[in-house]
C-alpha cells in the first residue's frame, strides 16, 4: 500500500493505494455477502421445489421428501 507513492509519485500513488483498499474492502464485502445470502437463497429454493413438488402435498411424503 505505502509502495504506491514511490512508484506513481506522492499523491497520484496516494490515490492508487487508497483506491486499491476500498476495492479490495468491497470486493470481499462482497463476497461475503454473496456466501451469505447465496446459502438461505439455496435453502429457500429447495424449500421451493419440495412444496411445489405433487408427492410432497401429502403430509407424509412431505417428511419423506426431505
Amino acid at each position: 500500500m505505502f509502495l504506491g507513492p514511490l512508484l506513481l509519485g506522492s499523491f497520484a500513488g496516494y490515490v492508487a493505494a487508497g483506491l486499491a483498499l476500498v476495492l479490495g474492502l468491497a470486493f470481499w464485502l462482497a463476497a461475503l455477502t454473496l456466501v451469505a445470502t447465496g446459502m438461505t437463497a439455496t435453502g429457500f429454493l429447495l424449500a421451493l421445489l419440495v412444496l411445489r413438488n405433487p408427492l410432497a402435498q401429502h403430509p407424509g411424503m412431505l417428511h419423506a421428501a426431505l
